[in-house]
């Protein structure tokens, strides 16, 4: 290393530990031009490293020029502009095709390209298929990934509308099998991962809210059942019916793996048949009328069941009878519309009038709606509290408060029981295999010995709090164990940026500053001095990489389905009912028109 280069590693390590940014303001402009003169912080370094200002002053200035062109390269691998020859062919018509040269970034999706080579051309986009390369372009991927590089041919394929409708479907039904899969794969981890380690935990209750204890298998398979429904249900919400539809016929086949007995203590299942029979009637799919009618039953059965035939059981068990009601709107409402495509005009007409009984009497007052959100509750607390309470304000505002104490009392508890797990994880476990109890390792270190001691005492004793004290007294070493907040370290990327901008090697650096537990400057004395990692492999190295992937799949595939699971145990009878209303006005004009 010669002098320079010497001045320059050790300028770039008193520029980390004073947490300077030269490639910032106020040392380089917006558009990468050298800012404000470093000239105190030359002078300050001049004095600390015994080097002449002006020397420091020129390697401030590269290191900030060497900081700016690695982002430009940067940004420029990642937003390269390209150009494209595209040709246009097909249609309904035979039109001389056309040609020409569109603009793009490489990091664009075929679906932008589209969009503008639709421009370009007056067409349609969504009749226009895109071939590069001998292959059809993905909407959804970047052009970068599929090989798309400046120059390219593309050929845009004009479909006339018939092959536009039938390619559509086609993307649709694809679409949909493909998220299947993915919500599939989350709900199945989210079902078999320990509840111990895990920070997404399902709970199952029977329709009293009481726990069920299950064996592995069968919880396996309601829980990716339930998941796979609530997706169903989310997919719905958003008006797509058919990847919806999909969804739900998954979550019925998962379903049907549990004993009736298991079915019938959860209601999941009836209202699943009551989102799928929803989902024929908004897709108009009036082929699948015998299982519509048979699941409708199934629903109004367990409904029965659960409820009272007379909601008796709910008004015990609730105080009130409001929120569910509207199950039974969509329930009559769906009879109705089997009975109408059956010809049993009499029943629908019968069905409709209950329905339209039961759903005034859910109509909320918008007034009073405003008044419950104005306390500071959302657009559906407020709605299904009054429904709950006949329009209540007082009594609905009263039981929405008492509601949200009840949740966190409710989340402080389950955030304790998470802490204590996490806890427990980390000791491991006993001699016999039992997990190490945590309220012993408490009364231990409450005799002043360190958490980790007094685990590791509980491993071999096998949680005998007696035994235990005599391990210890009988063992001295086992004293100077590091405690259990010396775990491994978690670096941040912030901290990791911070050492690797100095030129060291990404997998060392995270090493080094985990040994010294983020202090960044220690780690930076070790590395320039030639510290390596203890006992690490390339092996070991690839192993923990392999696992660390699979991990960040699993982890994406349950964060994807998690937001679409329900926040709130009751989000299921938010329905706005305007849907409801609007069928039962159409088949109230069918019948009329058609009395026969």
């Amino acid at each position: 290393m010669d002098e320079n280069d010497d001045v320059k590693t050790r300028v770039r390590s008193k520029l980390l530990a004073d947490r300077v940014k030269l490639w910032l303001s106020p040392y380089t402009t917006q558009d990468g031009k050298k800012g404000q003169d470093p000239e105190d912080l030359a002078k300050k370094y001049s004095s600390e490293l015994g080097q002449p200002v002006e020397v420091i002053s020129r390697v401030l200035e590269e290191l900030r020029i060497h900081s700016v062109n690695k982002l430009a390269t940067r940004k420029l691998k990642t937003n390269q502009q390209i150009s494209l020859c595209v040709t246009l062919t097909g249609g309904d018509t035979s039109e001389n095709i056309k040609a020409t040269h569109v603009e793009a970034q490489l990091e664009d999706l075929t679906s932008s390209l589209t969009e503008r080579i639709a421009g370009v051309f007056h067409v349609p986009c969504e009749r226009l298929k895109l071939i590069s390369e001998a292959k059809m372009l993905n909407d959804r991927l970047s052009l970068a990934v599929q090989g798309v590089r400046d120059g390219s041919q593309v050929l845009a394929v004009l479909l006339s509308e018939e092959e536009a409708e039938a390619a559509r479907r086609q993307e649709q039904q694809k679409m949909a099998e493909e998220s299947l899969m993915k919500t599939r794969q989350a709900a199945e981890i989210l079902a078999t991962r320990d509840q111990d380690d895990n920070r997404y935990s399902v709970v199952i209750t029977d329709q009293s809210g009481k726990e069920l204890s299950l064996p592995i298998s069968e919880r396996k398979s309601l829980v990716t059942a339930m998941a796979l429904h609530e997706k169903g249900r989310a997919l719905g919400k958003r008006k797509n019916y058919v990847e919806a539809l999909v969804v739900l016929i998954e979550a019925d086949g998962q379903f049907k793996q549990c004993r009736s007995d298991i079915l019938q203590a959860v209601d999941n299942y009836a209202i699943l048949c009551l989102d799928i029979v929803w989902c024929y009637w908004c897709l108009k799919n009036l082929e699948h009328l015998p299982d519509a009618d048979a699941r409708l039953r199934i629903c109004q059965t367990s409904f029965e069941k659960s409820y009272g035939s007379n909601m008796e059981r709910l008004m015990m068990l609730r105080g009130s009878i409001g929120m569910e009601l509207v199950l039974y709107v969509r329930l009559y409402l769906l009879q109705a519309v089997t009975a109408y495509h059956q010809g049993r005009t009499d029943v629908a007409k019968s069905l409709l009038a209950k329905t339209e009984s039961i759903a005034a009497r859910l109509h909320v007052n918008e007034e009073k709606l405003a008044e419950v959100i104005a306390v500071g509750f959302s657009v559906a607390e407020a709605r299904l509290a009054l429904r709950a309470h006949d329009n209540n304000v007082a009594v609905a505002v009263s039981y929405l408060m008492e509601k949200r104490e009840d949740k966190k009392r409710r989340m402080e508890i389950e955030k304790k029981e998470q802490k204590q797990r996490l806890r427990q994880n980390r000791y491991g476990k006993t001699a016999d295999g039992s997990k190490v109890k945590v309220e012993i390792v408490d009364l231990l270190t409450g005799m002043g010995y360190l958490e980790k001691t007094a685990a590791e005492a509980l491993k071999q004793a096998n949680n005998d709090i007696n035994l235990a004290l005599q391990v210890l007294q009988d063992n001295p070493h086992l004293l100077d164990l590091p405690d259990v907040q010396d775990a491994e370290f978690q670096v941040s990327d912030e901290l990791l940026a911070e050492v690797t901008f100095m030129g060291f090697d990404p997998s060392t650096a995270m090493a080094a500053l985990r040994h010294h537990r983020g202090n960044v400057q220690r780690c930076v004395d070790d590395l320039l001095a030639g510290w390596v990692p203890p006992d690490v492999t390339a092996s070991v190295n690839e192993q923990s990489a392999t696992a660390a992937q699979i991990n960040e799949e699993e982890r994406e595939a349950v964060e994807s389905l998690v937001p679409d699971l329900q926040n709130d145990e009751d989000d299921y009878l938010d329905l706005t009912l305007e849907e409801e209303l609007a069928a039962i006005q159409e088949y109230r004009l069918l019948i009329n028109t058609n009395p026969s």
